[in-house]
């Protein structure tokens, strides 16, 4: 394997080897099937073994990686066809959350004042139920953070955002849904135009 991987130093968390390994099984520089072992990247990313198996089990947990014998874990690399389904399913729990704001009666004017970029994260300030924010939290680290880091926004996500932000203050649920549908959707076509051209 190449020296592909940054360098860290000691003091990089199990967060952060786990972020870059993550970028480099989207990115397609790890290679679906690819044998990754916990020496072979502590080496490169110039650490001790224990947080890279850390970062190797949160990647396992994700969906990243699977788990082989003797410390081993293969590369689980985006598969185009299915990068949609992923990306609906984070849109209907985000829509559910929406749901659970809006028949709250909470405030929403931070929701409703949040630029594209802080909507949600706000989203998972506001959301009280700590199951829902957590699991949520997973699935925008993986593939959206990715877009969202790596890849140039378009000028249709900003029209997107503001219909959903009038969606919102106006409660209707349908609108909300197909806004929130046609932003994750644009997200899995921008990465599934990146993908096909690496």
């Amino acid at each position: 394997m190449d020296n592909i991987l940054p360098k860290l130093d000691n003091t990089q968390t199990k967060d952060r080897i786990a972020k870059i390994l993550r970028q480099e099984i989207i990115s397609g520089r790890f290679k679906n099937g690819e044998q990754l072992t916990q020496e072979q990247i502590a080496q490169y990313l110039n650490t001790s073994r224990i947080p890279v198996r850390e970062a190797f089990l949160i990647l396992e947990l994700e969906g990243f990686l699977s788990r082989l014998p003797n410390r081993h874990v293969l590369v689980v690399g985006p598969k185009i066809d299915l990068l949609k389904e992923i990306f609906e399913l984070i849109a209907s729990v985000e829509i559910q959350i929406i749901k659970i704001l809006l028949n709250s009666k909470k405030d929403i004017r931070n929701i409703l004042v949040a630029d594209a970029k802080q909507f949600r994260q706000v989203l998972l300030t506001e959301i009280d139920n700590y199951f829902i924010k957590e699991n949520y939290s997973r699935l925008l680290v993986g593939y959206p953070q990715y877009v969202w880091d790596n890849i140039e926004k378009k000028s249709s996500d900003e029209d997107l955002h503001n219909s959903l932000i009038a969606s919102i203050q106006t409660h209707e649920l349908k609108a909300i849904a197909k806004f929130v549908y046609k932003y994750y959707f644009s997200l899995a076509d921008s990465l599934t135009k990146k993908l096909n051209r690496s």
